[in-house]
């Protein structure tokens, strides 16, 4: 079952990767890679959603909809202040601030954030879970142990590449890097752009619409 886990912590890592880049690619307008790492993976959405699926299969297996909630709540607000701390003490680099935000600490957390967490960890728990995992444990044993071996192995080295690059000690790998988040960039920002462009038209018609309406009143 360990394997099991591993893989699921992946799994909901890459998701926390996808979900992270969508909305803040959404919100700024811009392409956002979001993450610490190289590859598509942010492990603290993996390493929450783990935790909390082990606390309340193991620990606490009679639990409520409320419980879930708050514990998760609280126990995310805890795990992204610690994260959000160490980085910045060890590497003089944030990755995400919520000092703009209503009801934040030190702008390592904020109430909206946890509480957006919490909901998550409902959704997870009661929804994705009981799917996710009972697949996970349908599959070949040794496929689960191979491609879990795999991942651990891939991320190990991505730890490793990640280090080295805030270090300064990653040369041609990071530019190629670079590159690719480059052209992401200007490939969401055509996106965007054009998504404006098509929408002038209908704005146009609705502002038409409006001003017609306004002046038979």
């Amino acid at each position: 079952m360990i394997w099991v886990y591993v893989l699921y912590f992946f799994i909901l890592s890459y998701v926390g990767y996808v979900y992270e880049t969508i909305a803040m690619t959404l919100w700024g307008g811009k392409w956002e890679n979001r993450g610490f790492f190289y590859g598509p993976i942010i492990p603290i959405y993996g390493a929450g959603a783990l935790g909390g699926t082990l606390l309340f299969t193991y620990i606490m297996p009679h639990h409520t909809m409320m419980q879930v909630f708050f514990i998760s709540m609280f126990v995310s607000a805890v795990l992204e202040y610690v994260v959000h701390y160490v980085l910045e003490k060890l590497f003089n680099q944030v990755w995400w601030d919520y000092s703009k935000s209503i009801f934040n600490l030190n702008g390592r957390i904020c109430l909206p954030a946890s509480i957006g967490f919490g909901l998550a960890g409902v959704l997870i728990i009661y929804f994705i879970n009981p799917f996710l995992l009972s697949y996970l444990a349908s599959l070949n044993r040794m496929k689960v142990f191979c491609v879990s071996v795999a991942l651990l192995l891939i991320f190990i080295e991505d730890f490793n590449l990640t280090i080295m690059k805030l270090k300064g000690k990653v040369g041609k790998f990071d530019h190629s890097y670079q590159h690719l988040n480059d052209s992401m960039e200007r490939f969401t920002g055509k996106i965007i752009n054009e998504d404006m462009a098509l929408s002038r038209p209908v704005y146009k018609v609705f502002d038409m619409i409006d001003h017609r309406t306004r002046s038979a009143e």
